[in-house]
């Protein structure tokens, strides 16, 4: 799709090969060498400026990024990739949640030792010995995290065919869930998760008194440091997951309907499959569709707004010097009515015209930040030295600072050029129609004369400039899923605390009973020890995600800022829904008759 005859069109990837035994270095030296034999100016434009060169010597070089980084990322050709430390971070999440289910697991498995006690003292007294008792108990849990690992799979292979929405999770699961490497680590990990899960209850289920089982008389330490603390730290995870994603959330929805200084809606982009008549294709396109009082207008360039299907994301820098200082820029080719199209404000001067032929030789129009650079208040009908081997440019428009790029940095210098030479890899087109459908499908019509037998590839702008934010959008979604998967599980551990210490004080609750005690004040004695634990997770997880969020937001330069009443929201949800998970099991123990509690063995 690019240009392969013109050396300056650095759009397309290139791949290198090296030979058996040749080193990256030297190859980016030989590299070197032919840049400087093909495109000399551009040396000769930089040794003027007096630039550092960098380690190699250089001030300019091709360097060579292995085929290994290149999916991760983001310097080819501009395109946002999901990060190696994204990846990290959804492992991560991913076995806090597999720990959370195991100690959850634990915990019911260790509830059910008071309803197995006398099965256990039975086997026992039979003469079956603790080797076999532990493979026995052992072989259940293996049993049910085998079921788990088996329905997992599944619902992992049918989720990977029905997500959509998101490019970056269209993976085929026959290439990673069924591969051999893939199965073997998951088995590996089924047989960790069974042992810890099932291995320690069972272990402490056979360590019991033979007397104390068949008699019923077990108990457990009712404040156990180690279960108070996993307790804590499971609600420290929920919590922190579910602030994440209420601020990635409000990030990403902050970015899709920040100002970009363009008018969005109701705009086109359509690819051009030959950019270098791509300049001919739009003005056969303003005929096609002069009659059409849905198009307001039509113009081009060659850097999409937003981020089409093609991915395609260019950005060209200059510099040069205008009275000791040094001007720096961005710059895109356009056609006409470019910031109509966009409705971006000319503050001074005026557009590209064709009633001036001299626009398509050197005319240009400048963003303010660029204007800003020159310390001249009188720029418009000036001529500035952007290239020593052209005549320069003829500034003869100052327009505002627009993104032209995603709002994750600031808007950049800018400079638009309309030469007659410039490929246009894109059309853009202005309606008013309410309906955009109908418009979509007039402009197809008229490209598929243009370009006949050529794919139609358009998308709507205010959907390309969406997709800057797909990774925020993505994360948001994972961390969501996540989040509401380990308030389950936190909830199903701290109900299977609940029934674990609502058994060890049964016959507490029942002398209460006998003594007066209302079932309210029986249910708040219960709950309160399990409700200062969550307020623990709140208070330890609330600084925590503050820390780990506000650097994450840092790194944009347009963000939300985090307050106070978002971690607020979060603690009376973790508070609500813990409280409501306590007081199901506490009342029913409280409303228990109190003689069957008591009744004597």
């Amino acid at each position: 799709m690019g240009c392969r005859n013109d050396w300056n069109d650095r759009s397309p990837n290139v791949y290198v090969e090296l030979k058996q035994g040749a080193g990256p270095l030297e190859a980016e030296r030989q590299l070197r060498l032919i840049d400087k034999k093909y495109v000399p100016e551009w040396y000769d434009d930089l040794a003027k400026k007096d630039l550092k060169p960098d380690q190699s010597g250089e001030v300019i070089a091709t360097h060579l990024l292995p085929l290994s980084e290149v999916h991760f990322s983001t310097r080819v050709n501009g395109h946002r990739a999901i990060s190696s430390m994204q990846i990290i971070t959804i492992l991560t999440v991913g076995l806090l949640i597999i720990f959370i289910a195991c100690f959850n697991y634990v915990n019911i498995n260790l509830s059910n030792v008071f309803t197995r006690s006398r099965e256990i003292g039975v086997r026992k007294c039979m003469g079956a010995s603790g080797w076999k008792l532990f493979l026995q108990l052992w072989s259940e849990s293996f049993l049910v995290c085998f079921i788990a690992f088996i329905v997992s799979h599944l619902l992992v292979h049918y989720l990977l065919h029905s997500i959509s929405g998101f490019e970056e999770l269209k993976i085929s699961s026959e290439a990673v869930i069924w591969q051999p490497a893939f199965i073997l680590l998951a088995f590996a990990l089924l047989f960790f998760v069974s042992l810890i899960a099932g291995g320690y209850p069972s272990w402490l289920m056979i360590r019991l008194r033979v007397v104390e089982t068949l008699k019923g008389k077990i108990s457990l330490k009712r404040n156990s440091i180690l279960r108070s603390s996993l307790i804590v730290l499971q609600f420290v995870i929920a919590c922190i997951m579910i602030s994440s994603t209420f601020i990635i959330y409000r990030q990403f929805k902050y970015l899709q309907n920040a100002d970009t200084g363009v008018d969005k809606d109701n705009v086109i982009s359509v690819l051009l499959h030959n950019p270098v008549k791509g300049r001919e294709t739009i003005d056969k396109l303003r005929g096609l569709l002069a009659n059409d009082p849905r198009i307001i207008s039509i113009s081009g360039s060659d850097i999409n707004m937003g981020k089409g299907s093609d991915h395609r994301t260019v950005k060209s820098t200059t510099d040069f010097t205008f009275n000791n200082q040094t001007i720096r820029t961005n710059v895109a080719s356009v056609d006409y009515d470019y910031l109509k199209t966009f409705a971006v404000k000319l503050q001074e001067g005026r557009e590209f015209s064709r009633s001036f032929g001299t626009d398509t030789i050197n005319s240009v129009l400048i963003s303010q930040s660029v204007a800003e650079q020159f310390h001249d208040k009188n720029l418009i009908g000036k001529t500035v030295g952007a290239d020593s081997n052209s005549r320069g440019w003829l500034i003869v428009g100052i327009f505002n600072d627009f993104h032209l790029y995603t709002l994750e940095e600031k808007p950049e210098p800018l400079t638009l050029t309309i030469s007659n030479n410039a490929p246009l890899y894109y059309g853009f087109i202005k309606t008013s129609s309410p309906n955009p459908v109908a418009s979509m499908e007039s402009v197809k019509k008229a490209m598929e004369i243009l370009e006949p037998g050529q794919e139609f590839d358009a998308s709507f702008v205010n959907e390309n400039i969406n997709n800057w934010y797909q990774a925020e959008k993505m994360m948001s979604v994972l961390f969501s899923i996540a989040a509401a998967v380990a308030i389950v599980l936190s909830c199903s551990g701290l109900l299977a605390m609940v029934l674990l210490i609502v058994q060890q004080r049964v016959k507490e609750i029942g002398v209460r009973k006998v003594l007066g005690a209302s079932i309210q004040s029986i249910s708040i004695l219960i709950s309160k020890e399990f409700l200062y634990l969550v307020l623990i997770a709140i208070l330890i997880a609330t600084p925590l995600t503050w820390l780990v969020m506000n650097q994450w937001l840092n790194g944009f330069p347009y963000r939300i800022h985090i307050q106070l009443w978002m971690f607020i929201l979060v603690a009376f949800a973790a508070l609500v829904i813990a409280m409501v998970t306590v007081a199901m099991n506490t009342i029913r123990a409280a409303m228990q008759n109190p003689v069957n509690s008591l009744r004597a063995e």
